[in-house]
């Protein structure tokens, strides 16, 4: 099974700023994962990502570089959820 990666479709608009929410579900051997952006903004300024369920999960590290944000720290299988703002 490939990563699978669903966006929310009803974005939200403030100024120049829009905010992404979605998930991520990891199939069962990626502990990285890049998440491109660039069909909803021109530059990612933050992101928050979080495992779903109720077992704790260490912290995700994350790097930006443009519209692309590169997650580390995945557990393999688990679904995350993320949201992320940015320039239209």
């Amino acid at each position: 099974m490939a990563d699978v990666l669903t966006i929310d479709p009803r974005k939200t608009v403030f100024g120049n700023k829009r905010v992404i929410t979605g998930t991520i579900a990891l199939d069962g051997s990626g502990t990285t994962y890049d998440l491109d952006l660039s069909d909803d903004l021109s530059e990612v300024e933050g992101i928050m990502v979080n495992a779903t369920g109720s077992t704790v999960r260490a912290a995700v590290t994350n790097s930006i570089n443009g519209t692309t944000v590169k997650l580390g720290a995945l557990v393999a299988s688990v679904t995350y959820s993320f949201v992320a703002i940015g320039e239209r």
